[in-house]
């Protein structure tokens, strides 16, 4: 059980939050997780601050089999950060975060990194500019059936293969920036974004 804030995470198991929490330093991380194989559901309650200069969410580089569910992450500088190999994040609101979601896979053990972040909503309306709703640093990556929007860019690419299925971007400068041309994009639509795909390559014609 998760009930005070900072919260760090040490062993593998399955934590939940006891209820709606803030965070109120002004730096490092809510919750730091430094274990493997471990679930932190959410339960529906809220993870949030009003200093944007902290993490939400840190999951270190040594983890493994790491995912985050079921709940609303407000108002940091990143509201999840992961930083290890076979990573999930699904059924979140990740709100008012300058950059939503960043995934920095680290090759460790032969693997290359994999993470998918599914079914959720990032949303940057309040946050300070500039920021981008999904940033994937390396590894092999899916962003798969969310909605991004009000950001200066919905999702880029630095590394790595990636895919992209049967996403929603809104109200972006750049919808998906893809810096390679292995990343590839399918069945996304786009909204209000004065460029809607740059880079990678498209998987059939079922994007616009």
């Amino acid at each position: 059980m998760i009930s005070s804030l900072p919260f760090t995470i040490s062993t593998s198991g399955t934590y939940v939050l006891s209820g709606n929490l803030t965070y109120a330093a002004e730096q490092f991380a809510a919750i730091t997780v430094e274990a493997s194989n471990v679930v932190i559901d959410l339960k529906g309650f809220t993870l949030s601050t009003s200093n944007t200069h902290a993490f939400g969410i840190s999951v270190t580089n040594s983890t493994q089999d790491f995912a985050i569910q079921n709940g609303e992450i407000t108002g940091f500088d990143t509201g999840l950060q992961l930083d290890g190999v076979l990573n999930a994040a699904r059924n979140l609101k990740v709100l008012a975060c300058k950059n939503g979601i960043v995934l920095v896979p680290e090759p460790s053990a032969g693997h290359s990194g994999f993470c998918k972040v599914q079914n959720c909503f990032i949303d940057g309306s309040g946050a300070p500019s500039g920021g981008t709703g999904v940033r994937l640093l390396g590894g092999q990556n899916l962003v798969q059936h969310c909605q991004i929007r009000d950001y200066d860019t919905g999702a880029e690419t630095a590394n790595g293969k990636n895919i992209f299925i049967a996403n929603s971007i809104f109200n972006c400068t750049t919808g998906l920036h893809m810096r390679l041309q292995s990343d590839e994009y399918q069945g996304n639509v786009t909204s209000g974004c004065t460029t809607p795909f740059f880079g990678g390559t498209a998987v059939g014609d079922e994007n616009n």
